[in-house]
């Protein structure tokens, strides 16, 4: 399984996705190293969010009332609080996404075992690997008297329907 990560969504979604497929196969994980989005204003300080989030909020309110549309300015300071303290968690934990996803995986028992840019293959060496088992292949097919791709066999169009797909008529340049 592999799981490429970008840091659009917080560490322990992105551990979730991972868990979602319960068969024990291996998992290869690329993540981005900071993530790339924030919730509210991005700050992880939970009373700066819930202040932005205040003043973001009486400046719709403020257009709203503009246009003769009324609601209630009554809000739960509690529940935006917890709002606040939740996206101040998944903010901080953006800044260094990749080792938080790291860092949690490691705490739900899961064996992580990092490539560093030094040890991974390159890929002039995944090309010429790919070549030479081609090249055997190749050689495998000649061997077995099996057809090759230089010697395709030519099938006769039907006459009368030369150009004609299902559904209409193929235009030729």
């Amino acid at each position: 399984m592999f799981g490429i990560f970008q840091g659009t969504t917080a560490d322990s979604e992105a551990r979730q996705h991972l868990a979602r497929v319960r068969d024990p196969v291996p998992r290869y994980i690329w993540a981005r190293s900071f993530g790339a989005s924030k919730i509210g204003n991005g700050s992880c300080n939970y009373y700066a969010l819930a202040r932005s989030t205040t003043k973001n909020i009486q400046i719709n309110l403020k257009l709203l009332r503009e246009v003769d549309f009324d609601l209630d300015a009554a809000h739960d300071p509690i529940s935006l609080r917890s709002w606040a303290k939740m996206a101040a968690r998944v903010n901080a934990s953006l800044w260094t996404f990749r080792e938080e996803l790291q860092r949690g995986l490691e705490a739900e028992g899961h064996r992580v075992q990092v490539v560093e840019p030094e040890d991974a293959v390159s890929i002039a060496s995944i090309k010429q690997e790919i070549d030479q088992i081609r090249q055997a292949h190749q050689e495998t097919e000649a061997q077995q008297g099996g057809c090759c791709r230089n010697h395709r066999a030519r099938v006769p169009e039907p006459e009368g329907q030369a150009g004609q797909v299902p559904g209409g008529t193929l235009h030729r340049a």
